[in-house]
């Protein structure tokens, strides 16, 4: 399993260490695979984590409130998912509303229309009954990301 410390962070994502820290005391991200508890013990990220940071620094410089994106990742769309089916995600759709939040990874196969996809969203989530509803470039966001830690790795 890869490991990553907040320097590592910083050179990959592009977030300052006093930033990323901000966020964790906020409560916005947290590492999965190890909290520091005290001085001596450090946060240790996995690769999903740094997209789940990349993320939230996207889309909150888009404009979207920290609290609102917090909420969005919280429903961890890629928890548990193993690298191939990560590497399918087309793109994250993630829809507010009613005092409600539902996230959703849409994948596609080879010549198969994604708008269908984004119907059957609509259909099984009720998609009428969300206020907003953002769609993110995953597959873009994940290759910068990639592309960072191979060049951070050596």
């Amino acid at each position: 399993m890869e490991k990553f410390l907040a320097q590592d962070i910083e050179k990959i994502t592009g977030v300052k260490r006093n930033r990323l820290e901000q966020w964790i005391k906020w409560g916005f991200i947290k590492p999965s695979i190890q909290v520091a508890r005290g001085h001596g013990s450090r946060n240790i990220w996995s690769r999903n984590d740094l997209y789940n940071i990349a993320i939230f620094k996207k889309v909150t410089e888009s404009g979207l409130s920290r609290k609102i994106v917090a909420d969005f990742l919280a429903l961890s769309v890629m928890t548990g998912l193993n690298e191939e089916q990560i590497n399918s995600i087309t793109f994250l759709v993630y829809m507010r509303g009613a005092g409600r939040t539902a996230a959703v990874g849409v994948t596609y196969l080879k010549d198969e229309d994604p708008l269908l996809d984004l119907f059957d969203i609509q259909k099984k989530e009720a998609l009428r009954s969300f206020e907003d509803c953002y769609v993110l470039n995953f597959p873009f966001l994940k290759e910068q990301v990639d592309k960072m830690i191979k060049k951070v790795s050596g």
